[in-house]
């Protein structure tokens, strides 16, 4: 669906700008010239100045003009782009915390905008966007949209966040109930368990293709024990 049209204002170069920028150039002062690119958003210059400094130069250069050019109103998703300033802090390699600043609440709470935040991380198979869908996970787990985390983390592909309670970095031990409030006493809520099965036959299907054999999901096999105690009780 098209967004409402609205305009983004781009700044006017004038020659009195570049002829400063030159001078800089000239005297081999390239921190002094990307600053002054900066200031006066000489974006563009800025850019292929701040590839020459440094790694963190051009890094906060990138992050600078996203805002600069969309806003730092995060919140108004149709001017500020969340995922365009997200992958371009991807593309800069930002830390996480320059991540997490774009992610809005407005996203992390929406039903739908949530999934294309995560097909926009999925299309870029490195490890920068792998460590963001695990922190997109982690903020969307805050906000209580526990499915929508554990979508996340499962399919950011590292196993190390989906094992037992007692792992320090655990996020995830059965699909769809929060681990932290659970606990052991997740057979409560026998759906993550079922749901938790489901997505053990399915990791037995992708073994299976690859000739691989293994055990399913070694943590999970003490809550199917449980789950078949509590069902032969009933």
């Amino acid at each position: 669906m098209l967004k409402p049209a609205t305009t983004i204002k781009q700044p006017s170069i004038q020659s009195i700008q570049i002829d400063e920028l030159e001078e800089y150039l000239m005297k081999g002062d390239l921190e002094g010239a990307l600053d002054f690119c900066k200031d006066n958003n000489l974006w563009t210059h800025a850019l292929i100045i701040s590839n020459f400094v440094s790694p963190d130069a051009y890094k906060d250069v990138v992050i600078s003009y996203t805002k600069s050019t969309f806003g730092s109103d995060i919140e108004n998703d149709n001017m500020a782009r969340p995922n365009i300033q997200l992958l371009y802090s991807l593309f800069a390699k930002g830390e996480k915390e320059v991540i997490n600043s774009v992610f809005p609440s407005s996203v992390v709470k929406s039903a739908d905008k949530w999934r294309t935040t995560l097909a926009t991380l999925l299309g870029y198979n490195t490890e920068e966007s792998i460590d963001a869908i695990v922190e997109f996970g982690d903020s969307l787990m805050k906000s209580g949209n526990i499915f929508a985390a554990h979508i996340c983390y499962i399919l950011s592909g590292k196993d190390s966040i989906f094992t037992s309670i007692d792992k320090e970095d655990v996020r995830l031990t059965l699909i769809g109930v929060d681990s932290s409030i659970y606990g052991n006493n997740a057979l409560r809520n026998p759906l993550a368990i079922q749901l938790t099965e489901f997505y053990e036959y399915a990791l037995s299907l992708r073994k299976k293709e690859n000739n691989n054999s293994g055990l399913g999901i070694p943590h999970f096999q003490a809550y199917k024990l449980a789950y078949a105690w509590w069902l032969s009780d009933l």
